[in-house]
């Protein structure tokens, strides 16, 4: 069964699709074709879908909205439809055009908020896909008569909202795990919605969820915290939700979970919730204060914060409005590159918001987010202990936007030292395509195979570099080039999946070179604070590095202290590194080639793209990049030719 994930949240980020069989995976994520960094559209992934001329047996939309409204106390049916029928519309209003419904009055929402034109299912096909049809955008249907037009064939299609799910069913099936549990936290998953009592509707999302995963389709939930707001009552979705999972502990904490106190972080320093990574770096020059900022072990004590509310209508507020430090207006303002922008959708009452970062100014910030990391990665393995208290299951999986982590993902190793771990390395929302794929795969089959991931680098279709001529260089002569402190950009086979680079998108450079951050964040246009990578044999890696259990670390998904100080190139301040490990390709071999003549078998490695821009694609975007920047080289590995 051939399965096709389309993953967009209107106007939210990271739109995708991923194609798999259970054999081969096809994925598409639209900024690397668009050129703009965490796109949301999804033009570019529906026409590359087409171009592979395979067809589907079952097409699912994967997006972040129950469309179900839940009716906890008998309202009017006729109100709750057209609720019901406008909510699909109601995030990309709000997301561009946020005045146009600040005054919407629910009775004639409907009208207001749907501007489209509705397209009908066509008469010649089966009725019973009608209830999936009007549940997905006009957008997809577009899309999907354009696929019925070009091969006469319509499948199955389904309307999968669960966010968190998707996450979890990534990381437990490229786990190679036979049953586990699996932990995910982001800055928010699905939406829900709901009425209540007090005569108001309500919405509320996932912030972070651990799920027990088996095969060959179960992943089912046994913890949820749900991001909620103070003034609803929520005791009858806490009710519905215990009776559909009666094993599952439901609570409504508060509207901000470990995701969104990250991304807070990220606004202060002038960055979108989506460049959170860079907290990371930052919370290294930092040391932890007093603050705390975390209440009764597992939740975000949001008294300290002001937050601009990003509720859909006014309709979802509370009945007596919302506290003091709690603003409602429209966040999401749309640009060319990136959603929201560093708003102030949230803010520590006590720390301003800062432009740029500097040596002189960084202090505070420095400590937050050190504070912030410390803090939120004691929340992270608090829930993985709960759960593994409950069910003794001692593998784990980690995944979500949080899950990039590599400071908590190393914490939890060294607080569960009897637990196995797989780190989803396709842990933020690019990757919810491919989770659901796999899901619906293994759901709609029964398929129990166990295949655990081996390589992220399966982005898009292969370019041919053939026509593409420069000089000819063997890898002893890029190892060279390296050992001289050149600095080389390597473009070979499909493009990483995720967000680090592997060998196929990389830059690398001398990791023995004191000066080799300055140099490649000079190249990369990075700040001053951000790390670099290694990449090792992994024969060798205990050479350099505290690898303590850890005897592969094949996706950089774990840091691990520096035990000498010959590679100042990849030592961050705080002494540690993060790893990726290799025994076999060329990366391979060039490191081999690199430690005859260096006596080292490791070299720095980052992604083959300049600041604000993703990974490289094309080998046209590959030259263009070099033209464009104080890179040395350029070198397709495939063809061994060589440009500077």
């Amino acid at each position: 069964m051939r399965i096709l994930a389309i993953h967009s949240e209107h106007g939210i980020h990271h739109s995708s699709c991923c194609i798999y069989d259970g054999d081969s995976i096809v994925y598409f994520l639209e900024e690397r074709y668009s050129g703009y960094k965490h796109d949301s559209g999804l033009e570019h992934c529906l026409f590359n879908v087409l171009k592979t001329n395979l067809t589907f047996d079952k097409i699912v939309f994967s997006e972040f909205h129950n469309l179900e409204v839940s009716n906890n106390d008998n309202y009017d049916e006729r109100l709750l439809k057209k609720i019901s029928k406008s909510l699909p519309y109601m995030t990309k209003i709000a997301l561009t055009e946020p005045k146009k419904f600040l005054d919407v009055n629910p009775e004639n929402v409907e009208e207001q908020i749907i501007t489209d034109i509705e397209i009908p299912l066509p008469d010649s096909v089966d009725a019973s896909i009608a209830t999936e049809w009007k549940k997905i955008s006009n957008g997809s249907k577009k899309f999907i008569l354009s696929y019925y037009k070009k091969y006469n064939h319509f499948p199955l299609i389904e309307y999968d909202s669960k966010h968190h799910r998707n996450h979890a069913s990534l990381a437990f099936y490229n786990s190679g795990f036979d049953k586990s549990l699996i932990f995910v936290a982001d800055g928010a998953g699905e939406v829900n919605f709901a009425t209540a009592p007090d005569g108001k509707f309500i919405n509320y999302k996932e912030i972070e969820s651990v799920y027990v995963g088996d095969y060959p389709s179960s992943v089912e939930p046994i913890y949820k915290n749900f991001g909620s707001y103070e003034g609803h009552d929520y005791t009858k979705e806490i009710t519905r939700w215990k009776k559909k999972y009666p094993d599952c502990e439901v609570v409504f904490g508060n509207y901000m979970g470990i995701g969104f106190l990250y991304g807070c972080a990220a606004i202060h320093i002038n960055e979108t919730m989506e460049e959170s990574g860079k907290v990371m770096g930052l919370s290294s020059y930092g040391k932890s204060t007093n603050n705390s900022y975390i209440k009764n072990d597992y939740y975000v004590n949001t008294d300290l914060f002001n937050c601009a509310a990003h509720d859909f209508l006014p309709i979802f507020a509370p009945p007596n409005g919302y506290s003091e430090n709690f603003k409602y207006k429209p966040v999401h303002e749309n640009t060319p590159t990136q959603i929201g922008g560093p708003e102030t959708i949230i803010a520590l009452k006590t720390l301003p918001l800062q432009k740029i970062i500097t040596k002189t100014n960084y202090k505070p910030y420095a400590d937050f987010a050190k504070d912030v990391q410390l803090q939120t990665q004691e929340i992270g393995a608090n829930l993985i202990r709960k759960a593994i208290d409950k069910t003794g299951i001692k593998k784990v999986c980690v995944s979500g936007g949080y899950g990039m982590n590599i400071l908590s993902n190393s914490y939890y190793v060294k607080q569960f030292p009897d637990v196995e771990f797989y780190f989803e390395p396709l842990s933020i929302d690019s990757g919810i395509s491919i989770g659901c794929a796999l899901y619906h795969f293994h759901k709609e089959t029964g398929d129990c195979t166990s295949r655990p991931v081996k390589s992220i680098s399966f982005h898009g279709f292969k370019h041919d570099v053939t026509s593409y001529k420069g000089v000819d260089a063997s890898l002893q002569d890029i190892a060279k080039l390296l050992y001289d402190n050149k600095s080389v950009a390597v473009y070979t086979g499909l493009a990483e999946a995720g967000q680090r680079a592997l060998g196929n998108r990389s830059i690398l450079f001398n990791a023995l070179n004191v000066d080799a951050k300055d140099i490649v964040n000079k190249i990369k246009r990075r700040e001053w604070y951000r790390p670099f990578a290694a990449v090792v044999l992994e024969e060798d890696a205990e050479l350099y590095f505290d690898m303590g259990r850890t005897k592969k670390n094949l996706f950089m998904t774990q840091s691990f202290d520096v035990k000498t100080d010959l590679i100042p190139g990849v030592t961050h301040v705080d002494n540690t590194c993060r790893v990726q490990t290799v025994s076999e390709g060329y990366l391979y071999d060039l490191l081999v080639e690199f430690k005859k003549l260096s006596g080292h078998g490791i070299l720095l490695n980052t992604s083959f793209n300049l600041a604000g821009k993703p990974l490289v694609e094309t080998p046209k975007q590959a030259i263009e990049t070099l033209n464009t920047s104080v890179l040395d080289y350029l070198w397709f590995e495939e063809t061994g030719q060589l440009f500077s």
